[in-house]
C-alpha cells in the first residue's frame, strides 16, 4: 500500500494510506523520505499482539512509516492516541515475546479467544495464538467497528 501510494505521490497524485497489521516496508532512507512526502496521511494500524507489524526487524535496518494508532486485544482503536511520524512501533523484539507469552498463558489456562464469528472459521480462529489470531481481518474490523469492545 505505501509502495502503491509513493508511485501515486511522484505521479502527482495525494493518496491518503490505511493499513492494517503492516511489516515494516523499507530502510531508514525510504522511511524519511515517505514520511516528509506521505506520512502525514498514512495510518497503520496495529491490533493486539499482531506479529506482522513487528518484522523485519528494525535492527535489519527496516523502518516504519505514517501514524501509528495501536489498541490492545479485544478493545477499539482510540484516535486520541495516534502516535505522529516518526514512530517505528511496535518493537520485533518485546512485541515477539509478549505475543509468546500471552500465547502461552492462553493455553495453559484453556482459554479461547471471544467469538467473533459465529461460522467454522471463526470458531477455529480462536484456537490461534495471539501473535496469529490479532492480526485476522475481521480482528481489526471489530476493533474499529462502533458496536464492538470498549477501548482500554
Amino acid at each position: 500500500a505505501v509502495l502503491a501510494a509513493q508511485r501515486a505521490a511522484e505521479r502527482g497524485l495525494t493518496p491518503e494510506v490505511y493499513t492494517f497489521g503492516m511489516p515494516r516496508t523499507g530502510n531508514e532512507e525510504f522511511a524519511r523520505d515517505y514520511d516528509v512526502a506521505l506520512g502525514p496521511r498514512t495510518y497503520r494500524l496495529v491490533h493486539g499482539e499482531d506479529i506482522v507489524p513487528t518484522v523485519p526487524p528494525s535492527g535489519l535496518g527496516f523502518r516504519h512509516v505514517g501514524h501509528c494508532l495501536a489498541c490492545a486485544r479485544h478493545t477499539r482503536f482510540d484516535a486520541a492516541r495516534l502516535t505522529p511520524p516518526p514512530c517505528d512501533d511496535p518493537p520485533f523484539g518485546p512485541g515477539l515475546q509478549s505475543a509468546l507469552l500471552e500465547g502461552a498463558r492462553l493455553m495453559l489456562s484453556l482459554s479461547l479467544d471471544p467469538q467473533i464469528r459465529s461460522d467454522l472459521i471463526g470458531q477455529a480462529s480462536r484456537l490461534l495464538p495471539p501473535a496469529l489470531g490479532d492480526h485476522l481481518p475481521d480482528r481489526y474490523w471489530q476493533a474499529l467497528a462502533a458496536g464492538g469492545p470498549s477501548a482500554s
